[in-house]
């Protein structure tokens, strides 16, 4: 199942819209800061700590969903970590689910970017969203 850049693009806003990727965006970018951190020791995981090898680690998270090889991995050395620039999409938040049970001590607070507005309209939920649901109170007719 692969995100639009549509949906991850309502999904951050500001910088962490740079250079999103047209497909898959979210995953690449969850990608990148996951391999970051764990060469940087950020977000609660630390290469020094284990004993993975870049191959090892490339494999569990395309186990979890997210696709990586060695050389992503190797690559996540030579970019600083920034926090908080994942979009907090469906893929993004089933993978991590999925890394949680590889990685218990994982920060996801560090990775995910932080929703600002209760307002947001968020393409990937199944919730209501709150400015529809003003609008049917009012009696508006809404078309698809």
């Amino acid at each position: 199942m692969s995100t639009d850049l549509g949906e991850c693009q309502t999904s951050v806003s500001g910088d962490a819209k740079r250079y999103l990727k047209r497909v898959d965006g979210d995953l690449k970018r969850l990608r990148m800061a996951v391999c970051s951190a764990w060469k940087h020791g950020k977000a609660g995981i630390s290469h020094a700590t284990t004993s993975q090898s870049a191959q090892d680690f490339a494999d569990m998270l395309v186990l979890c969903g997210i696709p990586c090889g060695k050389t992503d991995v190797e690559n996540g050395k030579k970019k600083p970590f920034f926090p908080n620039r994942v979009p907090q999409t469906p893929a993004v938040m089933k993978a991590i689910e999925d890394l949680k049970n590889f990685m218990p001590m994982l920060d996801v607070s560090e990775l995910l970017f932080k929703v600002s507005s209760e307002d947001r309209v968020d393409l990937g939920s199944e919730s209501p969203c709150p400015f529809i649901e003003k609008l049917v109170q009012q009696g508006v007719a809404i078309t698809a």
